[in-house]
This record gives structure tokens, sequence and C-alpha cells, in this order.
């Protein structure tokens, strides 16, 4: 075979993966990179962008995804890692399933959800969470993992209404039956600052507080004791890069994160009776307390010293769901680690509240038509197009997808459309059709919109 020239044997470049994916758009950008949107055989995929100078995250999260067994439907589905060049630049991609939907953060930004829609976000976000920190034993089994930066920008919501882990460039493993930690690179900053439990931040190794000459409130003095006692009855030698906590304390720091991200899902919840526009705005937590982007300082001095906590609303303590919710973040994001509960019980709280949830909505819900109104997005094969203005919403679609069963359960042909995201519609809400024709949905086989929010049509007499 000839090169062309006469000289040598032609220099044939393999196809890995990298190259068989066309870049389409930018959809996101995190602390090592950028995401992108790619196709990858007709199928949309992820791409997670790495700068060469940041190789050992890359090489870290690679580790992890492809020497654990982590085939589980709410941690991200991870499909190749691949080093290119783009632009002159050497790149280090991580390819994975795609979420149109975007991480939880972007969801809740644009979206409200109803009690059933919060409580399964919460609820499959806790199932990811447990399945990382559960150690599985076996010839194929699985060790357990500890995320350490768990917030709502590192949730992604998949297309069904339900949520994915991923990032885990900053997760420690710990072997079955041994003591160690496979922590990577030692890191002792690590994580997003607003997050961060207070007995990470209460190590004033890390940063010194300005306010810490005013003088030890109770909390710092509550998690300093708990710190000290810790200390004296570890044996070992602390872990470089884990503050000289062992496993389960980096358990309890996800787990604290976990609770601030319960309350970013339920204040965009709409409560039994109320409206859609009375749902408060989309917060990150502390936004009251700090700065856009806090110092260190800023979160040891509000979380720490002072104890504060993102408030509890009133509204829901007048629901009997929202109530059990309220106190179960509590107990998420309580000052000691040991205190707080582990992510097995949270997660099987959270499944019996949204069985006892789907229950009371199905008997009050279910039996009504239900209309599909989709936001500002249209998709070309939903064979819906509408959107949304104000409190006036314009549609062409309407059907009762879910069905009462009489054994008291609940049946579903088509939950796919509905996301699980059913508000109750305020009378005061407006209704106008795109054209004289009447409110009725078409049979057809059509993927619906999966923009689209499912509310229950108030029929007018």
């Amino acid at each position: 075979m000839s090169s062309g020239s006469g000289s040598g044997v032609p220099f044939l470049v393999q196809a890995t993966v990298a190259r068989q994916i066309s870049l389409q758009e930018c959809i996101g950008k995190g602390r090592y990179g950028e995401v992108w949107r790619g196709v990858y055989r007709g199928e949309n995929v992820a791409v997670k962008i790495f700068s060469s100078r940041d190789e050992a995250s890359w090489a870290r999260e690679t580790h992890i995804y492809s020497s654990v067994l982590l085939r589980h439907e709410n941690i991200l589905s991870y499909y190749a890692s691949d080093i290119t060049s783009r632009y002159g630049c050497t790149q280090l991609w991580i390819i994975s399933h795609y979420h149109p939907y975007g991480s939880l953060y972007d969801f809740l930004q644009a979206h409200v959800v109803d009690t059933i829609a919060a409580l399964r976000l919460a609820k499959t976000a806790a199932s990811g969470l447990c399945y990382l920190h559960s150690c599985i034993l076996g010839l194929q089994g699985k060790p357990a993992i500890a995320h350490r930066d768990i917030k709502s920008k590192n949730i992604l919501v998949q297309a069904n209404g339900t949520c994915s882990i991923g990032d885990l460039g900053l997760a420690v493993m710990q072997a079955p039956g041994s003591t160690e930690m496979d922590i990577g690179q030692p890191n002792h900053m690590v994580g997003t600052k607003r997050y961060m439990a207070p007995e990470i931040l209460a190590d004033d190794s890390l940063e010194e507080c300005p306010d810490s000459a005013e003088g030890i409130l109770p909390h710092d003095f509550e998690i300093s004791a708990y710190l000290q006692s810790k200390n004296r009855m570890n044996d070992t030698s602390p872990v470089p890069g884990t503050l000289g906590f062992n496993f389960e304390d980096l358990k309890a720091a996800d787990v604290y994160a976990f609770g601030l991200v319960l309350w970013e899902i339920f204040r965009r919840c709409v409560t039994e009776g109320g409206k859609p526009n009375e749902v408060y705005p989309p917060r990150v937590p502390y936004w009251d307390k700090v700065s856009a982007d806090p110092s260190f300082a800023e979160m040891r001095r509000v979380v720490y010293v002072e104890g504060e906590r993102p408030p509890i609303s009133e509204r829901w303590q007048n629901s009997k769901v929202l109530a059990r919710c309220a106190s179960l973040m509590q107990e998420c994001w309580h000052a000691k680690p040991d205190v707080r509960l582990p992510i097995l019980r949270i997660k099987k709280t959270l499944d019996e509240t949204f069985l006892e949830a789907l229950k009371e909505v199905g008997e009050s819900i279910f039996p009504d038509p239900v209309i599909v109104v989709t936001d500002s997005r249209t998709h070309a094969d939903s064979g819906i197009n509408s959107r949304s203005q104000g409190s006036t919403f314009q549609c062409t679609s309407v059907t009762p997808y879910y069905q009462a069963v009489a054994n008291g359960s609940v049946r579903s042909p088509r939950e796919v459309l509905a996301l699980g995201r059913i508000m109750r519609c305020p009378s005061e809400t407006q209704f106008t059709e795109n054209s004289s024709s009447s409110l009725k949905m078409e049979e057809s086989e059509k993927e619906v919109d999966r923009t689209s929010f499912i509310l229950p049509l108030q029929e007018k007499n």
C-alpha cells in the first residue's frame, strides 16, 4: 500500500468514539470545563469536555465510572471516555447519556411542580445516592461511594421526571471490609462551598473565618465537641484530603447537602389548593444570607457559627405530605453528623410518602380530564404546539390520562406523558383554544411533548 507520495506506509487515523461524535451546542459549564450536546450515530449524547490541565479530574471520574459497577437507573449512564484534539488543543472527553431537561437546577428554574412530581424527583435522587453509599458484595460487586459534591446542578432530570446523579469526579470509594479509602488526589477544599456541611466548614485549617474572634456560639461549641470526641475515638490516622473524617462522616456530609436539594425541590412545589403563581421563585440555599459566589468565610459564618438553615415555609405545614418532607429536610441538615438520617432511611421515607400522596391525589384528580399545556419550547414530533403566557394558556389537547382502579391503586396507561407533574388548576386561570375545534386529543401514537405540564381542566358549565 502506498501513501501517495511514494515514501513509506500511509498513516491511518483510527476512528475513536470522539471522532464519530458531532458536537451541536454547549449546554452547560462546570468546574472543569464545558458540557456539549453531541450526536453519535444519530443519537444524542452528552459530552463533558475537560482541558488538558484538568487531566487528573478527568482520569479520576473515568476511573470511577469504568472500574465500578454503576449500572443504576438513578445514576448517570456512562458510555465512554476519549482524548482528542480540537482547534489545536488537547481535550479530554467523558461521553454519557443526554438529558434534555438538563440539571435539576435548570429544571426547577423553568418549571413549577406539584406534590407528586416533587416527591418523584426527591425519591429518585435519594435512590441514586443510596446506591452510591451502598456496598454490594459479590463477584461483580461495588464499593461504597461518597459523592462529596451533591447539589442540584449535579443531579440530572430524565425525560420521565426522575433524577440521575452525575459528576463523580470528587467521589471517594471504600472497598468492602476495609477502612481505607480510595480518594484519588488529596484535596481539602472539595465540593461546592454553598453545600458544605457545618463540620467541614468548622475546620479552621482551611480558611480563617473573620468572625471567629467574636466568640464561639452554641452551634460552634456543639460541632467542635463532636469533632474532638470523634478524633479521640479514631484509632487510625486521618486520611489526607478528608479532613480527618472517616467514611461515615463523608456520607453524612452528602446527606446534609441532599437536605438542601430537597429544600430546593419543594420550594417550587404547588401545595394543595394553591396556585402556580403562589410558588416561591427558584432559589439556591442561603441566597439571602451570602453572596452569589460565597467565600468559605461567608459560609462558615452563616452555617457553622450562626447555625443558619434555609427557611421552612409556613404553607408546607398546611400539607400533611409537605410537613413530613420539611421534617425530613431538618433531619438531613442537623448540625451533628451522627444525628443525620442514613440515606437508606431517607429513601424509604420518601417512597412511603410518595405512595401516600399518590393515593390522595388519585382520589381527587385522576377521574378529572386533564389538559396538556406546554411551555415556550416545542417539538416537531409531539403533535402539540402550544405556549404559555402568564396565567393564560393556549392549548389544543385534552384527555384523561389517569384512571383510578377499584382496589385503590392507580393505573397510568400513559404515565410517561404526564411525567407525574400534575398540578391543580386554579379557577382564576383562563384557557383559550388555538382553533375553533373542541378541546379533544386526537387518537395518535405520537409521543407527547416532554416539556408539557399536565393540569386538571376546570370545565365550564
